[in-house]
Order: structure tokens, then C-alpha cells, then sequence
């Protein structure tokens, strides 16, 4: 709508060259009608937004009181997310065919990896230069990612060697742009039925330095499960939550943005002279954190090791 507003608001300049309709020339141009009705449209979309994030912000904190712990499949358009949702959790969602966002919202459903329960959300698929205002409208579902507390970036396998590592960094850029380059994430490299054991082999061997914690899997076939499975519960059990207080001085804000990138930032709350912060980290992190914070004379506090 904003793109066709701009297209409208050229169409009533054009027109306003001429001669005034109506008598006494006080009419209004169908030019003028037009954008005046995409205008409302707009105000109308916008407060729908808003009323999304407000509800999705209660099923998140509704989430966080039952103690369950979330995962999000995020990745490129078409590389195959809905497949795998629809594996691990037994739906049957609708599966695009190479056609951009047949996710346009978010689905979650509680899954069983082991003896250990989660909450699994298929989100949108990232495309390149992902303009501004569709991260606007997509702001709901993308704040799926952010609150998560592991991201499975799903990559098509069977595509070459420079498009997988071109289409992972363009995830990896959006992951940082909406404020989620710091929740531990997965590589599942979806596919592997299209692709021969040596193809595979020589793929990951080229790749190996540009993908974080690559599985290779089929979601179609089910193939490599169990590892996936596996290495998500590892990530989990790895997972250290802590608090941390700092008075506020010129070293803070930029030790607070490399907290931000190597960590999941769960919480920040500001006063007049100090900053909390409640993150979720490695324990190998979370301790980089505590020597930071006694350097800046704070204080550090473990909430929880595991979950």
C-alpha cells in the first residue's frame, strides 16, 4: 500500500496542473478519492499490526511463565522450513513451490525432542535487500526470532556452493538487522536426498569456515533427525542465564552492545546511574561477561545453568 500510495500522490500532482473539477472549480479530483482511500487503508493495516504484536507479546510471556523453552526455523524463501516444520511436528501446512512467502505468519506447536518438550515456530523465509517496509510489516513475525532461544537457519543443500554460501550470509545480515545475531543458532542443511555422498562431502569441506554448527538433513526423507534433534538439546543444556548490574559510564554502551551481539539479551532496564541486564549466554561467555563487569565495578549473578 505505501508503494502504490507514492504512485498515487504523482497521479493527483499530475492532475492538479489542470483545471479544478466541479462548479466553481471546488470538486475533488478521483485522483484526490484514490490516495485519500489508501491513506485509510494504511492507518487500518497499521493498527492491525499493532494489535498482532500486543497478542503475540502475550503468548510469548504466557510461554515464558509455563517455562518452555522455544526454537525458530528461519532461512531462506524456499529452502524448505514448512517441510521440516511439518516433519518434526506432524502438520500438514501448505508447502511453496520456488514462490516467495507462502509462510506469511507464524505457526508454533510444542514438540518432543527426547525427554525434553519445546516450542518449534515456522517464520517467513528471508529474501535479498529485504526492503524496510516489509521488515515493518513483517515486525510481528520476525520478533518470533528475536524472543527464541534457538534459531535453526535452514539452507537448501542441493543448490551450488556459491548460491548456499550467498543466500547464508544474506540470512546471517537479516538475523543481525532484526536484533537476533546473538541467540545460538544451527545450520540444517535441508535436502541432502538431491545431492550424492561425494558432492556433500565436497560442499561442507568449501563451507565448513562460513556455516555455524552445519547438520546436514532431508526434511522430506527425515534423514539426520536425531542429530538435529541432538544438537539442539545440547544447546540447550550448554545455556547459562545470569543478571548483571553496571553503573553507567562511557565504557558501558559499547560493552553493552557486544553483550548484545554474543548473547541472547533477555531484558534490559535503565535508572539515572546503572543498567540491568538479564542475558542468556555459553557458560564460556558468561564468563568473558563477569570479568567485563568487575572491571566496570558490577555486580553478576547466575539465575539458572540449564533449562
Amino acid at each position: 500500500m505505501k508503494y502504490e500510495l507514492a504512485h498515487a500522490k504523482e497521479k493527483v500532482r499530475l492532475t492538479r496542473k489542470g483545471e479544478l473539477p466541479g462548479f466553481m472549480g471546488l470538486g475533488a479530483y478521483e485522483a484526490d478519492v484514490y490516495s485519500d482511500a489508501i491513506k485509510l487503508q494504511l492507518q487500518t493495516i497499521q493498527k492491525k499490526l499493532v494489535h498482532i504484536r500486543e497478542k503475540r507479546l502475550l503468548h510469548r510471556e504466557r510461554r515464558e511463565e509455563l517455562g518452555f523453552c522455544s526454537i525458530s526455523l528461519a532461512g531462506y524463501t524456499s529452502a524448505g522450513k514448512t517441510t521440516l516444520f511439518n516433519a518434526l511436528t506432524e502438520e500438514n501446512l501448505p508447502i511453496g513451490n520456488k514462490s516467495l512467502f507462502t509462510t506469511l505468519s507464524t505457526t508454533t506447536r510444542l514438540v518432543n525432542f527426547g525427554d525434553k518438550e519445546f516450542l518449534l515456530t515456522d517464520t517467513v523465509g528471508f529474501i535479498d535487500r529485504l526492503p524496510l517496509t516489509l521488515i515493518e510489516a513483517f515486525q510481528s513475525t520476525l520478533e518470533e526470532t528475536i524472543y527464541s532461544d534457538l534459531l535453526v537457519l535452514v539452507l537448501d543443500f542441493s543448490e551450488t556452493t556459491e548460491t548456499i554460501a550467498n543466500k547464508n550470509k544474506i540470512c546471517l545480515e537479516t538475523i543481525d538487522r532484526i536484533g537476533a545475531s546473538g541467540i545460538p543458532l544451527i545450520t540444517a542443511l535441508n535436502k541432502i536426498d538431491k545431492v550424492t555422498e561425494a558432492e556433500m562431502k565436497t560442499k561442507l569441506t568449501t563451507l565448513k569456515d562460513k556455516l555455524k554448527n552445519p547438520i546436514p538433513i532431508s526434511a522430506l526423507k527425515k534423514t539426520n533427525f536425531d542429530s538435529l534433534k541432538q544438537e539442539a538439546r545440547r544447546n540447550f543444556e550448554a545455556l547459562m542465564q545470569a543478571t548483571f548490574t553496571v553503573p553507567l559510564t562511557s565504557a558501558t554502551m559499547p560493552f553493552l552492545s557486544w553483550v548484545h551481539n554474543g548473547a541472547n539479551v533477555k531484558k534490559t532496564d535503565y535508572t539515572n546511574s546503572s543498567v540491568q541486564v538479564v542475558f542468556e549466554a555459553n557458560p564460556s561467555f558468561v564468563e568473558g561477561v563477569r570479568k567485563r563487569v568487575d572491571e566496570l565495578d558490577g555486580k553478576l549473578e547466575i539465575t539458572y545453568t540449564h533449562k
